[in-house]
């Protein structure tokens, strides 16, 4: 019995799928507090993700989940009205990208910010998200995974659950620059 107890802990050490379960609501409605999810351990320093996954990571001593919104190599662009600091600017999606948004929005500053080789820029999908607007971007070494799955109540059955897998999207994370003369705040766009 000791040595079925044993191995079946050892299997869960090798196995690459993780179970973890979020705490907070920077990922709702995409992920809700309490909600379970499964992820697989990534072992590559991050090369394997791309735009739209959600990732899990170490920062301190803490464990974040947050969607990949940039990678190395690339820039993102924080907007804000001209002689204002945001505490949370506006990021430039890559679609359209940099140049449409000057030419629609020449009232705006447009910082840039260059996301390091090996780095990724990751957000959260709520309103309230402690990320990489704050942070700055994250080193690929402390991605521990990707999640693949999260479970949700399945209809209207108490108790069932259904295993659905987080979407990829070009999200956008909005800040408070709206009125007259300002761009509209957009809401966030699904893609692929």
């Amino acid at each position: 019995m000791l040595a079925v107890a044993a191995a079946a802990i050892a299997a869960a050490w090798v196995s690459p799928i993780r179970f973890g379960i979020v705490s907070g609501v920077s990922m709702d409605p995409t992920m809700k507090d309490g909600q379970p999810f499964i992820y697989t351990r990534l072992e590559d320093g991050g090369k394997s993700v791309g735009h739209g996954d959600v990732v899990v990571f170490r920062r301190k001593s803490e464990i974040y989940v947050k969607r990949v919104f940039a990678l190395g190599g690339e820039t993102v662009y924080a907007a804000q009205a001209r002689g204002r600091v945001e505490r949370e600017p506006i990021l430039v999606p890559r679609s359209p990208g940099i140049a449409e948004w000057r030419q629609r929005y020449p009232q705006l500053e447009y910082r840039p910010i260059p996301i390091p080789r090996g780095s990724v820029f990751v957000l959260g999908d709520g309103i309230c998200s402690m990320d990489s607007r704050r942070f700055g971007p994250i080193s690929g070494s402390a991605i521990c995974g990707r999640v693949v799955g999260s479970s949700r109540q399945a209809g209207n059955t108490p108790g069932v659950m259904a295993w659905v897998r987080p979407h990829r999207t070009q999200h956008v994370q909005i800040a408070a620059v709206s009125g007259p003369g300002r761009p509209p705040r957009p809401s966030r766009r699904g893609g692929s």
